[in-house]
C-alpha cells in the first residue's frame, strides 16, 4: 500500500515518491469550462485546497530553467488519471501557460510589519524562479524593480505592483497570456482581524489584487482560494470582478474532502471496511452544495496512524480565542442556537457566502457563516426566505464537536474553574436531602445544602459577569452560560433541556436522566455505564424512580421588585403549568425545584422537594412572622 502523506500538499512529490493520494483530476476540466477569468474558491481547511492548487500549477506550467531553457515535461504526473482518459480534448493546454504561484497560507503574525515581510519573501521566491526575464525584453526601470523584489524589498508600494510587473513581463517573453494560482488569499486580511490590524493588511491586499488583475489583457485564468469570502466589500467588488464559489455552492462539490463513492475504495484499500460507519461518524458531515464529503487530514493521519479507535486529529490553533470572543459576544438567540446544538440538535439560520470581517460578531448571520464557512458547522439548505437563503445548522461529526466542546470547556474552566463548576453541579444534583449536612464553607466536605447552591451559582456568576462585563439588563445572558457549563460537564450522564425563556422573561433549565422518556428503555448496548443512577435504581425495582431538576432564573424586572421578590416568585411558578410539564410529560415525580433570583452581583436561591421548602427542611430560617428569611450574597 502507498505511504499516507502527513504535512504534504505538494502534488508533484506525492506522484513522484508514489505516496496515496485520491484523484480529482477533473477539477482540471471544471477550471477550464468556468466562465469567469477570475475565480474564488472557499473551502475550510484540510481539506485539500492546496494540494487541489498545486495539482493545477503543474498540469498547467510551461516548464523553464533558471536560464531561460526548456524543463522536462511534467505530462508523466497525469498520464494515468481521469483526466488523460476522460478529457483528451484538454490535454493540448498541458505545460502550456506561464505560472506564477503564491501561496499565503503561512501568514500568521502579530504584527502587520512581520506580516509583510512574510508576503515580501513569497513575492521574491516568485521572481527567483522567473529570474530569467532578466536577460529577456526588460526595460531598465523594470529591471530595477525586479532586482528590488529580488533582494527582498519591504516596499508596500513596490510590492502591490510585483504581481503585475511579472505578468507582464512573462506574456511578454513567451507571447502566452499568464495563469495565476493563490492560495489561501484571505489568511493575511483574517489574521490581520485577530490581531487587530485588519484596516492595514486589508488595504494592501486590495491594492495587491486590483493592480495585479484589474483590465490585466494578460491574465488567462486566475485561481484563488480562502477560507471566509471576505472579497465582496464594495472596496472589493469594485475594482475586481470574479466569481466566487462557496462551499453552498453545487460547483467543485466533488473536489475537496473525500467523498462517499472514493471514501468506499479507500476502506476497501486499507482492510478498514468494518471502521466505515464509525470514521463516517468522526470524519465526515461537511455538506459542499449538497455532497456530503469527509475530511483528508484526519483520514489520512487515522489511517498513517493504525488508529485502532478514531481521535480527534484537528485543531483550532489561531482561531481558538476568536471562536471563544464571537460565542461569548453574540446575540442571546444566536446563543440559544448554539445551545440548541450542543445539546445534540440544530438550529434553522440564515448564511451567507460572503462577509465583511469587521461584521463578524455584530450580526447573528455574521456569526453562522463564520461556523459554517470554517466546517465547525455543517449547513444543510432548508428554504429561500425572500432574498436570505435558510440552512439547517448543525455539529458535522463527532470530531467537530469534540473540538468545539473542548474549546467552550477550557474558555470555562479558565474563567470559572472546572473544580467549582462540578461542585456546584454537586450540589444541585444533592439538593433534596432531607437531613442537615456539612455547608461548602467547611473543607473536605460535600456540597449537599442549598446554602452551598446558592454560595456556588454567586461564585459562578460573578466569575462571568466580571468577565462579560454585562449590564445588569443583560443578566439573563449569565443564564444562558449558567446552562451551557452544566450541559457540558454532565452531558455523558444526564439531558440537560432547553434553557429556555418564559413569557414572563423567566429562564429555565431542565435536568432529566439521559436515556429516561417516561418508560424503561432499552439502553444501547455498552451505554449502561453511563446512566443516570436514579435510571439504574429504577430498572433494578429499588425505591425511588427518576430524578428530574429544574432550575428557575429570574431577573428582576419590574420597579420596586427586589431580588428576593423575583425568586419567590419564580419560586412559585416551577410547580405550575407550563413550567413543569416537560418533566411530567416524561413520567418523573421525583423532582427538585431551584429557584434563583439574578442581578450583576447578587444572587437569591432557594428551592423545594415535593412541594416543601428545601430552606424550611434544613434550615428552618424564618422571621418573626413564620417567611423564609433569606440572606442574598453581595
Amino acid at each position: 500500500m502507498n505511504k499516507i502523506p502527513i504535512g504534504k500538499s505538494d502534488f508533484k512529490t506525492l506522484r513522484d515518491e508514489q505516496m496515496f493520494f485520491v484523484d480529482k483530476s477533473l477539477l482540471i476540466k471544471e477550471f477550464i469550462d468556468t466562465d469567469a477569468d477570475i475565480i474564488l474558491l472557499s473551502r475550510p481547511g484540510i481539506f485539500g485546497k492546496t494540494f487541489n492548487l498545486s495539482m493545477l500549477r503543474y498540469f498547467f506550467e510551461m516548464r523553464i530553467n533558471p536560464d531561460g531553457s526548456p524543463d522536462e515535461s511534467l505530462n508523466y504526473l497525469f498520464t494515468d488519471l481521469l483526466i488523460w482518459k476522460e478529457a483528451s480534448d484538454y490535454l493540448n493546454l498541458q505545460g502550456d501557460f506561464p505560472v506564477i504561484w503564491l501561496t499565503f497560507k503561512d501568514i500568521s503574525y502579530n504584527t502587520f510589519v512581520d506580516s509583510l515581510r512574510k508576503i515580501s519573501k513569497i513575492i521574491q521566491y516568485e521572481f527567483n524562479r522567473h529570474r530569467y526575464l532578466l536577460n529577456g525584453n526588460i526595460s531598465e526601470t523594470e529591471k530595477n524593480q525586479f532586482n528590488e523584489i529580488l533582494n527582498g524589498t519591504n516596499d508596500p508600494q513596490l510590492l502591490e505592483i510585483a504581481i503585475r510587473l511579472l505578468i507582464e513581463l512573462l506574456e511578454r517573453n513567451f507571447k502566452r497570456k499568464v495563469m495565476v494560482f493563490i492560495d489561501d488569499i484571505d489568511t493575511p486580511i483574517y489574521t490581520g482581524f485577530v490581531f487587530n490590524y485588519h484596516d492595514k493588511i486589508r488595504a494592501f491586499i486590495q491594492n495587491f489584487l486590483g493592480n495585479s488583475f484589474k483590465d490585466n489583457p494578460n491574465i488567462y485564468k486566475v485561481l484563488m482560494t480562502c477560507t471566509l469570502n471576505v472579497f465582496r466589500e464594495n472596496s472589493f467588488s469594485s475594482f475586481l470582478n470574479f466569481n466566487a464559489y462557496s462551499l453552498t455552492d453545487p460547483d467543485f462539490n466533488t473536489f475537496f474532502g473525500y467523498t462517499e463513492t472514493e471514501m468506499t475504495g479507500i476502506l476497501n484499500q486499507y482492510m478498514l471496511q468494518e471502521k466505515s460507519a464509525e470514521l463516517k461518524k468522526w470524519y465526515s458531515g461537511i455538506n459542499f452544495g449538497g455532497n456530503t464529503v469527509y475530511n483528508i487530514w484526519s483520514m489520512n493521519n487515522y489511517m498513517a496512524s493504525i488508529q485502532t479507535e478514531p481521535c480527534a486529529f484537528w485543531s483550532i490553533d489561531i482561531y481558538d480565542e476568536l471562536l471563544k470572543h464571537l460565542i461569548i459576544t453574540s446575540s442571546i438567540l444566536v446563543k440559544q442556537g448554539v445551545f440548541d446544538i450542543l445539546s445534540g440538535g440544530s438550529t434553522e439560520q440564515s448564511v451567507s457566502a460572503d462577509f465583511s470581517l469587521p461584521d463578524l460578531g455584530k450580526t447573528d448571520e455574521s456569526f453562522w457563516s463564520f461556523m459554517v464557512h470554517y466546517g465547525y458547522l455543517r449547513a444543510t439548505f432548508v428554504k429561500q426566505d425572500h432574498n436570505k437563503s435558510i440552512f439547517k445548522i448543525e455539529f458535522p461529526n463527532i470530531e467537530v464537536e469534540n473540538l468545539f466542546v473542548g474549546t467552550i470547556k477550557k474558555w470555562l474552566d479558565e474563567t470559572v474553574g472546572e473544580d467549582r463548576i462540578l461542585f456546584m453541579i454537586k450540589a444541585i444534583k444533592s439538593c433534596g436531602v432531607i437531613e442537615r449536612t456539612p455547608s461548602y464553607f467547611e473543607v473536605g466536605k460535600t456540597p449537599d445544602t442549598l446554602d452551598s447552591v446558592e454560595q456556588l451559582f454567586y461564585e459562578f456568576i460573578n466569575a462571568i459577569s466580571t468577565f462579560y462585563k454585562f449590564k445588569d439588563s443583560e443578566t439573563g445572558n449569565i443564564v444562558q452560560v449558567l446552562y451551557i457549563a452544566i450541559l457540558l460537564y454532565i452531558k455523558n450522564t444526564n439531558r440537560v433541556l432547553r434553557a429556555h425563556k418564559t413569557d414572563y422573561g423567566d429562564s429555565i433549565i431542565y435536568i432529566v436522566p439521559k436515556y429516561w422518556n417516561g418508560v424503561k428503555d432499552d439502553v444501547p448496548e455498552g451505554e449502561l455505564a453511563a446512566l443516570n443512577q436514579s435510571v439504574i435504581d429504577y430498572m433494578e425495582g429499588k425505591k425511588h424512580g427518576p430524578k428530574a431538576y429544574i432550575i428557575g432564573c429570574r431577573l428582576p424586572v419590574y420597579r420596586n421588585e427586589t431580588l428576593n421578590n423575583a425568586c419567590t416568585l419564580i419560586h412559585h411558578r416551577l410547580n405550575e403549568s407550563p413550567y413543569i410539564d416537560p418533566i411530567t410529560k416524561l413520567n418523573i415525580s421525583n423532582i427538585v425545584n431551584i429557584a434563583a433570583g439574578v442581578s450583576r452581583y447578587r444572587i437569591d436561591v432557594f428551592g423545594s422537594n415535593y412541594g416543601k421548602s428545601i430552606m424550611q427542611q434544613l434550615f428552618s430560617h424564618t422571621d418573626e412572622k413564620g417567611n423564609i428569611s433569606k440572606r442574598s450574597r453581595h
